[in-house]
Formats: structure tokens, sequence, C-alpha cells
């Protein structure tokens, strides 16, 4: 999957989702080719994932750079370790990104109906004022 961020910022940690028969996945440079971010799964013999590898990527420096208008790719890399075909063949990576220039973040559409329709799932309040903890004695 290949995409473009809209603005320029920091990758500041990064870790993974991915299905059995799944090895890795990496954030490639879609331009240039190169491998930016890999993330191993931790596999059992028979291929079944057990967990992701998580990168701390501003432990010590600055993160990722990240550049607006860049395109990039995610990358799931397959390793079939049995004869049956692949089910789930999907992976995601996950991230904190920090914008260089927050006022470039584009505020909450409340009124977005998949923005609506998440917090209906998780029966969370659509506004802020609506996520206030509530204390009871």
């Amino acid at each position: 999957m290949e995409f473009v961020f809209p603005m320029s910022g920091r990758l500041l940690a990064a870790t993974g989702h991915v299905h059995d028969q799944r090895e890795a996945v990496r954030l490639e440079d879609a331009e240039t080719g190169r491998v930016l971010i890999r993330l191993r799964a931790d596999r059992s013999a028979d291929g079944t994932v057990r967990g992701m590898t998580r990168r701390r990527l501003a432990w010590w420096g600055r993160g990722l750079k990240i550049q607006a208008g860049r395109r990039y790719r995610v990358v799931g890399v397959y390793n079939n370790v049995t004869t049956d075909t692949a089910r789930h063949a999907m992976a995601h990576l996950v991230g904190i990104f920090a914008p260089d220039d927050m006022r470039q973040w584009l505020p909450v559409d409340y009124e977005d109906p998949l923005y609506v329709a998440d917090l209906a799932r998780y029966r969370v309040g659509a506004r802020p004022e609506q996520h206030a903890h509530r204390h009871t004695p």
C-alpha cells in the first residue's frame, strides 16, 4: 500500500499487526525503495504469530523524518510454512507521528459519519465534553 503524508514531521515509535504466516511488516520510501523500518513478527515453527516487535525511534534521537508530499509504502512480508492457502494475508504498520507544525493538523470533524460511527461502536461520546471523567463516590 502506498500513501503520502499530508504534512512533515517525525515518526516517534512504530509497531505492526500481521496475521499468521507473515514474517514482518516494513515501511519503505516508495520513491527510492529504501527500507526505513522493519518490524518482525515473533512466530512459532508453524507460522503462528505470537507478537510483533516495537521500535522506539525517538528514544535517544528525534525519530524518523517524514516528508510531506513524499510517497511511502507499507509492505507485508509473507512466508507460508504450511500447505494451506493463506486466509488472512494482511499487514498493518501503526505509529506515533509528531507533525513539525501542529497548526497544519486538521481539526476533528465531529459530524463526520465515519468518526461518529467509530465512537458509537466503542460507546464513546462524539464531542470532547462527552469524554469527561465521571467520578463516583
